[in-house]
């Protein structure tokens, strides 16, 4: 009997900025024992961000293009004039990938024979959204413009409706993070169950 094998399961978490896709990750993962994918930015870190700890590796635009030039990246989006990339092994080694819509087209069409993706799409009302921002130490101009750089290529995501499944995130943050820990939980019994 021939034995099937399993490709790697990852999650792909997409959103408009502050739908509340990170904050949701890094619960998932702690809770669940997985792991995020920590994305190489040349945006500067936030406020208490520290490289390599929650979701990005931050370097120059030299070292980012060293690593492209040395490793190659199988996921790579351009915001703002920032940068994006992530590498084979990071794929390997996690569960989770906190993800625009540009950068998951242009990972899938790098390696999607080698992994199994599951896309989860988080909508947010735009008033919670921009509240969101706004508690995260973010100013209303930062907001617009991140929230109107990103709109086309949301727009089209939206519209091709090409997700795995749609998570509204207009919840309490425990409401939230309960509903998307039964989400993932069912789609990693299914996959053992294959």
């Amino acid at each position: 009997m021939k034995q099937i094998m399993h490709k790697k399961l990852v999650f792909l978490f997409i959103g408009r900025t502050a739908s509340g896709k990170s904050s949701l990750a890094r619960y998932i993962c702690e809770t669940l024992g997985l792991r995020q994918v920590k994305s190489i930015t040349t945006r500067l870190p936030r406020k208490d961000e520290i490289t390599g700890y929650e979701d990005h590796y931050f370097v120059s635009e030299s070292e980012f293009d060293e690593i492209k030039f040395k490793e190659g990246f199988v996921a790579y989006t351009e915001i703002n004039g920032i940068k994006y990339g992530t590498t084979y092994n990071e794929i390997v080694n996690s569960d989770i990938y906190v993800i625009d819509p540009n950068g998951a087209k242009y990972l899938k069409e790098h390696c999607k024979d080698d992994f199994k993706f599951i896309e989860i799409y988080f909508s947010s009302p735009f008033e919670l959204a921009k509240d969101r921002f706004l508690k995260r130490d973010g100013s209303e101009e930062e907001f617009y413009s991140r929230y109107n750089s990103e709109d086309e290529q949301f727009t089209k995501y939206e519209e091709a409706e090409g997700y795995d499944h749609l998570f509204v995130n207009d919840m309490s943050f425990s409401k939230a993070s309960e509903a998307l820990r039964d989400l993932l939980k069912s789609e990693m019994e299914k996959e053992k169950s294959l």
